[in-house]
């Protein structure tokens, strides 16, 4: 065997949400067996993790990597002044600090054209030694928007990465046409329909305006939602009545916290929980990943949304799993192994999703594995104090462009 996690207590994350005490032996990138006796053996890697635990690595079913550049505010003109090298640095700063916090798989969108380099995009994340989907908004109209989906169609025909798959995703406020024509290409290329219902209020107003209905309506009206269609909601919200339709289609739901947590318009979380439909949590605006449930969780907390812990980490676990087809997500025998190692604080009356979703931060993850492999600490700290000094450096010269812009 490859790798032996010894002696672990074991969150399966499956649909009972079994907890188990043993060792995981790990062979050809996923989980051979999981045992109680198990010895070396001639496993060529042991962890000891007696005392520890053992959880599913997390997945990110949205998020925007190169939104790391977005610290404190920025003028309306802040994206057209990214260059690519610059666009680069944050994206392999991103990916380094979400391995680091135990995050594994993202699905990560680009908002313009302009900064819309697939291939180069998903380089960077492959060196970076993460995995996940990639795609590029089609938000655009006319010109704009068809060079947008010429771009992914190209990405889709011809991107030579095993790790990055490309993915369509399109946005509400877009043509009739580039609506029709993304469905058709995410059907052609049977991939992942990403659907992006509103990420700014003037989305809503526009959506409602010019076409007479909510984001999500037209959606509906447009006959887009189907099982391969993924809806993230940001500003907007999926409402409560239109939950109906995605348990109907079989479509999934991705909840993305606002910025502001006094939005009164709240994720209809525990009602999507209820109805079965498949839910994830993404992140706009980047942020550590401990951080993102906990203020998910809270948030939910001060609405009195009943949502209990383990039931959050599902959304970070084996829900975007299942929702974007990865055989991940749970540890079980034949899963890929992509596992999280945690050295936890002492536990309290034994609530430990309750521990890992407030009290835990990636200071407590002792090991990575990401596809069976032990991910080298080591290695990624100096690779990150590499980086860090260069992604300041971009930060520090657009900081000065955007404080010099009369836009400010």
């Amino acid at each position: 065997m490859d790798l032996l996690i010894k002696d672990a207590l074991i969150l399966t994350f499956d649909h009972s949400f079994s907890i188990r005490k043993g060792s995981i032996a790990i062979e050809g990138g996923k989980i051979k067996k999981i045992s109680k006796n198990m010895r070396k053996g001639d496993a060529d890697e042991v962890i000891n993790a007696r005392g520890k635990v053992v959880m599913p690595a997390m997945i990110l079913p949205y998020c925007s990597l190169q939104n790391c550049l977005l610290v404190g505010r920025r003028s309306p003109s802040f994206w057209k002044r990214v260059n690519q090298n610059q666009l680069q640095t944050a994206v392999r700063w991103a990916c380094l600090r979400l391995l680091r916090s135990g995050v594994v798989f993202v699905s990560n969108v680009i908002h313009t054209v302009k900064n819309g380099n697939l291939f180069q995009t998903a380089q960077e994340m492959e060196e970076a030694e993460m995995r996940g989907f990639l795609a590029l908004e089609l938000s655009e109209h006319g010109k704009s928007g068809y060079r947008a989906l010429s771009e992914t169609e190209r990405f889709l025909e011809r991107n030579p990465s095993k790790r990055i798959k490309g993915l369509v995703c399109v946005h509400a406020c877009t043509s009739d046409d580039i609506l029709q024509e993304a469905r058709e290409l995410a059907s052609s290329f049977r991939t992942k329909l990403l659907i992006v219902i509103s990420r700014e209020l003037e989305h809503f107003y526009y959506v409602s305006r010019e076409f007479g209905t909510s984001p999500m309506g037209r959606i509906i009206n447009a006959g887009l939602l189907e099982p391969n269609a993924i809806v993230t909601h940001y500003v907007h919200r999926v409402q409560c009545t239109e939950l109906e339709e995605l348990q109907k289609s079989g479509a999934k739901l991705v909840h993305i916290l606002p910025d502001s947590g006094y939005l009164e318009d709240f994720s209809p979380v525990e009602e999507a929980l209820h109805k079965n439909i498949t839910s994830g949590i993404g992140m706009e605006r980047f942020m550590d990943v401990f951080e993102l449930m906990r203020n998910f969780f809270f948030s939910c907390q001060q609405r009195k949304i009943t949502l209990e812990p383990k039931h959050v980490l599902a959304m970070f676990t084996r829900m975007p799993a299942e929702m974007y087809g990865l055989n991940s997500g749970c540890v079980e025998q034949g899963r890929v192994a992509d596992l999280l190692v945690l050295d936890l604080p002492e536990l309290k009356g034994g609530l430990i999703y309750e521990t890992i979703l407030t009290a835990c931060t990636s200071h407590f993850i002792s090991a990575v594995i990401a596809g069976g492999k032990l991910i080298d600490e080591e290695k990624l700290r100096y690779r990150e104090k590499e980086l860090k000094m260069e992604f300041y450096r971009v930060l520090k010269d657009l900081y000065k462009k955007d404080i010099r812009n009369p836009e400010w």
